[in-house]
């Protein structure tokens, strides 16, 4: 978008870059002395309700620090807005997370957005498909059954998620 101009610009800009800054210190923080890992494709079958499909994709935010593997995530926005965690910035680095670990992945995860990081500790292979499926169930019910959903009614208290955020 367009700047209004003069003092004013200057001090959203500021504010801008600023708020670039603190999201940058914190990826180096994390990840200073981690390696890029080539984007890695992945391929699932899931099974929910007598039907099958396959997911693919790519992960393209592996980072690998001894011994661990990461997914590193950053958004130029707040995770929590109102009280409530904003799936619209958590629900495609969930969807990531719980597709490494369900392709044997053992990585550990994390979201830096500007008023918050939010991290997921690696999960069992088992559990992340399992999750995985549940969702598949719930995006075919979905389907054969849609709700008007609005922001305002999709939104969860963040207490009510009870996940650490730091």
């Amino acid at each position: 978008g367009a700047l209004p101009a003069g003092a004013a610009a200057d001090l959203i800009l500021d504010r801008e870059q600023q708020n670039a800054a603190s999201i940058q210190q914190r990826w180096q923080a994390h990840l200073a002395t981690a390696t890029k890992v080539p984007d890695t494709s992945f391929a699932l079958t899931l099974q929910a309700a007598k039907r099958h499909t396959l997911l693919t994709g790519t992960l393209s935010h592996i980072w690998h620090l001894n011994p661990e593997c990461l997914l590193a995530h950053a958004t130029a926005s707040n995770l929590i807005k109102e009280k409530r965690w904003r799936f619209d910035k958590l629900a495609p680095h969930w969807l990531a997370h719980l597709a490494a670990c369900a392709q044997g992945l053992a990585a550990r995860s994390f979201v830096i957005g500007l008023d918050r990081q939010l991290h997921w500790a690696p999960l069992p292979q088992k559990t992340a498909r399992q999750q995985l499926e549940r969702l598949f169930l719930l995006y075919l019910k979905a389907w054969q059954r849609p709700l008007s959903l609005t922001p305002e009614n999709v939104s969860l208290p963040a207490e009510a998620l009870a996940l650490p955020a730091s």
